[in-house]
């Protein structure tokens, strides 16, 4: 397959997953955030996470944590926020490793015919 082809499907289905989980974390779990910490707590973390959030936002993107989108939505981070540093983020990190794959496409298959 082509390295190319690869990518605009990862990239299509990542960004897909990444605003569905976002929009489901907002639809149905900021209720149960606030019932869980109650309104004054939840408006204090719903402050830190507009505030600061973008930084645990962009350090997720480029973990293999699952479920985080979900996490972002329900603390009702902006979509704006969301989107600069949680998606821009992960898909450059996808192309970055396409990239990379494409450059050291013989070496890695010549270490990998030695096994």
């Amino acid at each position: 397959m082509s390295v190319f082809l690869v990518l605009i499907v990862l990239l299509c289905g990542a960004l897909s997953a990444s605003l569905l989980g976002f929009w489901l974390g907002r639809r149905f779990e900021e209720d149960l955030f606030r019932d869980v910490f109650g309104k004054k707590i939840y408006v204090k973390i719903d402050k830190g996470v507009n505030e600061y959030g973008k930084w645990y936002a962009a350090l997720s993107a480029v973990s293999p944590l699952p479920y985080i989108p979900i996490l972002f939505g329900a603390l009702d981070m902006e979509w704006k926020t969301f989107f600069l540093y949680g998606i821009i983020p992960r898909l450059l990190g996808f192309i970055g490793t396409a990239i990379a794959t494409v450059l050291m496409g013989d070496y890695l298959s010549r270490f990998v015919r030695a096994f």
